[in-house]
């Protein structure tokens, strides 16, 4: 059974997971369609947001207006939702929280033209960088409306999936960690269960009635999307244990240290993963 959300939902992006997601939420949290507003780069083309019925903007939104387009939409308590690319999470951040309004994302994303910038290192350019930037906005505000960032499946979901199945290894391995809370307490779990690195796998399998045209590229998400992440260095976390070093690796020199950098795009770095089903690949 559902839950009643009493304020607004404010969703930026309408691309196929906020098509997907909207009528879930509007049904899951009993929102009606006048509480509802979508704001997206371009009108209602598809007629997907007409008939669920919110009000939709069709305005891209910059660093120069996003705060006149939606500090009118937000009050406190209300609900900010991020499905966009080339939107930066951190100056929503800061907005929700003037406004005292929630805030969920899929994705860390910063303002257009960061991931292809020469005039950025390779470091400024990572997600890592992106990461330690929102890190230190929480410490300067370590208090406000709860944000929640990078929430979409992988990162994101998987993270929730990790922490049951920590919870049932302790349990097959006859230990009693109770119900751990902080960062420290999971941390702490692993150790005990020795796990040294956990591997989160995808593979898509999905299929088209069309086959593929030669010289044709086919992409089963955002294409914009696509294009900024594999411009990016290839990234690795980087835990204590690792043994080797990659003759093109360095690391960031800031921030936590936990992760390094390949001096190639993501684009042009093969990775060799495994899952269940499908066995090793690349």
């Amino acid at each position: 059974m559902g839950s009643t959300f009493t304020g607004s939902l404010v969703m930026i992006g309408f691309g196929s997971v906020g098509q997907a997601v909207l009528p879930l939420l509007m049904r899951e949290l009993s929102i009606p369609p006048g509480r509802v507003t979508v704001v997206k780069t371009r009108p209602d083309e598809s007629g997907i947001a007409r008939a669920l019925g919110p009000r939709v903007i069709g305005r891209a939104l910059d660093a120069d207006n996003f705060e006149a387009v939606l500090e009118p939409l937000l009050a406190p308590g209300d609900f900010l939702l991020n499905v966009s690319v080339d939107v930066s999470s951190v100056a929503l951040l800061a907005l929700c929280r003037r406004r005292g309004a929630l805030y969920l994302d899929t994705c860390n994303e910063p303002w257009p033209g960061r991931y292809d910038n020469p005039a950025l290192s390779a470091s400024l350019r990572s997600n890592y960088a992106l990461r330690e930037e929102v890190l230190s906005f929480r410490r300067d505000n370590p208090s406000g409306p709860t944000a929640v960032v990078t929430h979409g499946a992988n990162p994101g979901l998987v993270s929730s999936l990790l922490k049951q199945a920590l919870l049932e290894m302790a349990a097959h391995a006859g230990l009693h960690p109770g119900k751990p809370r902080r960062r420290e307490d999971w941390g702490a779990l692993a150790r005990r269960l020795n796990i040294r690195a956990i591997h989160v796998a995808e593979r898509d399998t999905q299929e088209c009635p069309r086959r593929k045209a030669r010289g044709e590229f086919v992409n089963t998400w955002s294409t914009e999307a696509f294009i900024d992440e594999g411009l990016q260095p290839s990234e690795l976390g980087w835990g204590t244990h690792e043994q080797h070093w990659p003759s093109d690796a360095a690391r960031h020199g800031f921030g936590t240290d936990s992760a390094i950098y390949l001096d190639r795009p993501g684009f042009a770095t093969r990775v060799r993963s495994w899952t269940p089903l499908e066995g090793p690949y690349y």
